[in-house]
């Protein structure tokens, strides 16, 4: 189970429970479902789950693993991309992971899509807080009544 809440200027929540992926987005009011696919977890979920508790084995056999080209060791920071082993059935075409060195989590995402669009995901280390006690209730899926939800493939 995971659940990461994100804040402005792009709130979102991403729930991965039960064998479903929700994205909720308040501002379009809708949820996009995705049924992770039981004959296909090993990239499915490691993408989902990089650098929160998927275990390096798993992401080895899910991914080439390689240092970037603007690998970055400044403050204490290095970065890394990920390539699909099995790029038919992966929905992106690599992931570069900015990883904090000093707390071993990750910092930043940067996912490139097959047709070299970009979506980048930075988390602030200051505001990510892990293993922490949390309500069962918030691994439920429970969306406004108003939220529309759309079953992606």
């Amino acid at each position: 189970r995971l659940r990461i809440d994100y804040e402005p200027p792009h709130p979102t929540s991403l729930l991965i429970t039960e064998g479903y992926s929700y994205r909720y987005v308040p501002q379009l009011k809708q949820v996009e479902r995705y049924r992770i696919n039981p004959d296909n977890t090993l990239i499915q979920t490691n993408y989902m789950l990089l650098g929160f508790g998927a275990a390096t084995e798993d992401v080895l056999r899910a991914y080439h693993v390689s240092l970037a080209n603007s690998a970055r060791k400044d403050r204490g920071r290095i970065a890394i991309v990920l390539t699909p082993r099995q790029p038919e059935e992966a929905a992106f075409k690599t992931i570069e992971m900015v990883v904090d060195t000093e707390r071993t989590v990750p910092v930043e995402f940067r996912v490139t899509q097959w047709d070299g669009t970009e979506a980048l995901v930075q988390i602030l280390p200051e505001k990510l807080v892990l293993d922490v006690q949390v309500e069962d209730r918030m691994f439920r899926p429970s969306f406004p009544a108003d939220a529309q939800i759309v079953d992606i493939r």
